[in-house]
C-alpha cells in the first residue's frame, strides 16, 4: 500500500469525527444562519491568514534530505498568498465588518489549533505540518462546494459571500492529486508516522473549531426553550456601584452567576465580582470593556449604567441634555455592537437592557431622561427582531422609580405629590434574575405601571389629560432656557 492510501485509512476514524461535528452537519441540511457563517468565515481567516508564515516556516525547518520538498514549497506558497483576503471580501459581501475581523482575535479553538501547527514545525518533525495540509483541504474537496450551495440558498446571499468556499473546492481538488504524489515519495518511516500523527491531531484541533462555532437557533413554533441558568452565566454588568447594580451583582452571585462588573469607581471591597473601571462614554473605556468581556467568556450583557435627569426641559442645561444621551443611549448602543460578535461565538447568550416605564411612558418632567430610555427600547426592540435566530436573547427590563441614591430628594417629593410608589432594588435585582432564566422579551414592573405602558402604546394622546397633576407638581421653570453647566 502506498503511504498516501496509508494516510488515508489511518486517519478515516478522526476524519469521520470531524465530519459528524452538529453544525456540519446540519449546513449539508440547509440549517443555516448568517452568524453561523460569519463565524466561521471568521475563523478561517485567523487560521488561513497563518498559511503562508507556516509553509515558509516547515520550509526553513528542513533537513538537508528533504530539501526536494522546496520547489512544491514554494508552489504552495505562491498558490495560498492572498486567501486571508478573499475571506474577509466574503465577510464584506454578507454585510459585515471585515475590518473588525482582521484586527480581531481568533477564537480559542483556533488559536490552539494555529499554535499546534507553529509547535509541530519547530519543536516536532516539520513533515509533520503536512498533516494539517492534508485534513484542511481533504476537508474543503468533501465540503467546500456543497456547503456554499446548502448556505447560500437559504440566506440568500451573492455569490460574492463564497468566493472562499467555492475556490477551495475546485482548487484543493487539485492540490489533491498533487499531495498525494508528494505523500507517496515519503518513504521514511519516522516521517510518515509524524504526518499521521498530525493529520489525527489536526482533525480533532479543526473539529474543535467547528464545534466552537454557535449553532443556529432553529424555531419551533409555539415553543420556547428553556432559560438560561444562573449557574451558566457569566454576567457582564455595567453600572455596577450604583444602587440597583449592587443590588442585581448580590443577588446574580447569590444564585451562581459569576459576574464582571464595571464601574467608573474603583473596584468595591465585596468579594464575588470581577471588576473593570472604565468610564463607558469614552472610547477608553469601550475598548477596556471590550477586551475584559472576550477574554473572560461573558454570556450576558446587562446595561444598568445611566445618569438621572429632571425637571422642566427649560431648566435642563444643554451639557445635562448631552450628557444623559450619552451615558443611557449612545453608550450602551456602541458597547453592545463591540461585544456583539464575542456574544454571538457562545452556544446562547442574552443582552438585557435595564430600561424604565419611563421610556414607554411620558411623564411630565422627564422628557430627556424618557428620551434616553425610549431610544434604549426601540433599539434593543430592532435588535431583538435582528438577532432572531442567532443564540443572542435580546431582553428588556423596565423598572418604575426605585428607592437609591439615582433619586435626589426633588424626585422623591415629586413622587410623593404625584403618588408615584418606589420600590426596593432588591425587588428590582429580583426581577433581572427572573428575566434572564425565563428569557422573556421583555418585563415592566410595579401596577399601575404595567398597565400604563400598555394603554399608553395604544391610546397615546388620548390619556395627556391624566398627567395634569405631574405637570403641576413640577418645580417652576425658568423664563430663560438653561445656561451651559456641568451635568450633576
Amino acid at each position: 500500500m502506498n503511504f498516501y492510501n496509508h494516510l488515508l485509512e489511518q486517519t478515516a476514524t478522526a476524519r469521520q469525527g470531524l465530519l459528524a461535528t452538529p453544525i456540519i452537519q446540519g449546513a449539508l441540511r440547509g440549517e443555516v444562519s448568517l452568524p453561523s457563517y460569519v463565524s466561521f468565515l471568521r475563523e478561517a481567516f485567523h487560521h488561513v491568514r497563518h498559511t503562508v508564515p507556516l509553509l515558509q516556516a516547515k520550509k526553513a525547518a528542513l533537513r538537508p534530505q528533504h530539501a526536494w520538498l522546496h520547489g512544491a514549497l514554494d508552489e504552495y506558497i505562491e498558490e495560498e498568498a492572498g486567501h486571508d483576503e478573499w475571506i474577509l471580501d466574503d465577510i464584506r459581501a454578507c454585510g459585515e465588518d471585515a475590518e473588525a475581523v482582521r484586527h480581531g482575535a481568533p477564537g480559542h479553538a483556533t488559536e490552539v489549533m494555529v499554535a499546534f501547527a507553529y509547535d509541530t514545525i519547530a519543536r516536532g518533525n516539520p513533515l509533520g505540518f503536512f498533516g494539517m495540509v492534508h485534513v484542511l483541504e481533504g476537508t474543503s474537496v468533501s465540503l467546500a462546494l456543497l456547503a456554499a450551495d446548502a448556505i447560500q440558498r437559504p440566506l440568500a446571499l451573492p455569490d460574492a459571500a463564497f468566493s472562499y468556499l467555492r475556490s477551495h473546492g475546485t482548487l484543493d481538488q487539485q492540490h489533491t492529486a498533487h499531495f498525494a504524489r508528494l505523500m507517496d515519495r515519503i518513504d521514511d518511516a519516522q516521517d510518515q508516522a509524524a504526518i499521521v500523527h498530525g493529520a489525527r491531531a489536526f482533525y480533532r484541533l479543526y473539529g474543535d473549531v467547528f464545534r466552537s462555532l454557535p449553532l443556529p437557533q432553529l424555531r419551533r413554533p409555539g415553543r420556547r426553550g428553556a432559560g438560561m441558568k444562573a449557574t451558566d452565566a457569566r454576567v457582564l454588568l455595567t453600572g455596577a456601584s450604583g444602587g440597583i447594580g449592587q443590588a442585581m451583582a448580590q443577588t446574580l452571585r447569590q444564585a451562581g452567576a459569576h459576574v464582571m462588573g464595571i464601574g467608573r469607581a474603583a473596584a468595591p471591597t465585596a468579594a464575588g465580582t470581577d471588576w473593570v473601571q472604565a468610564d463607558l462614554t469614552t472610547a477608553e473605556g469601550q475598548t477596556a470593556v471590550g477586551e475584559a468581556a472576550a477574554a473572560w467568556g461573558a454570556n450576558v450583557l446587562v446595561h444598568a449604567a445611566g445618569l438621572p435627569c429632571f425637571g422642566p426641559l427649560g431648566a435642563v442645561p444643554p451639557a445635562q441634555v448631552q450628557a444623559v444621551l450619552q451615558a443611557n443611549l449612545l453608550a450602551p448602543l456602541l458597547l453592545t455592537q463591540r461585544l456583539l460578535p464575542q456574544l454571538l461565538r457562545q452556544p446562547r447568550a442574552q443582552i438585557v437592557f435595564v430600561g424604565s416605564a419611563l421610556g414607554r411612558i411620558g411623564l411630565p418632567g422627564f422628557s430627556v431622561y424618557g428620551a434616553s430610555k425610549a431610544g434604549l427600547h426601540g433599539f434593543a426592540e430592532a435588535l431583538r427582531r435582528e438577532l432572531d435566530g442567532t443564540p443572542v436573547r435580546v431582553q428588556i427590563l423596565g423598572p418604575r422609580s426605585t428607592r437609591t441614591g439615582f433619586n435626589d430628594a426633588t424626585v422623591e417629593a415629586y413622587n410623593r405629590a404625584t403618588g408615584t410608589a418606589m420600590d426596593r432594588p432588591e425587588l428590582v435585582a429580583a426581577a433581572l434574575l427572573q428575566l434572564i432564566e425565563s428569557e422573556a422579551a421583555e418585563r415592566f414592573l410595579g401596577f399601575p405601571e404595567r398597565l400604563a405602558v400598555r394603554l399608553n402604546g395604544v391610546l397615546g394622546a388620548l390619556l395627556d389629560g391624566s398627567f395634569v397633576k405631574h405637570r403641576r407638581s413640577l418645580p417652576a421653570a425658568p423664563l430663560q432656557p438653561a445656561s451651559e453647566g456641568t451635568p450633576s
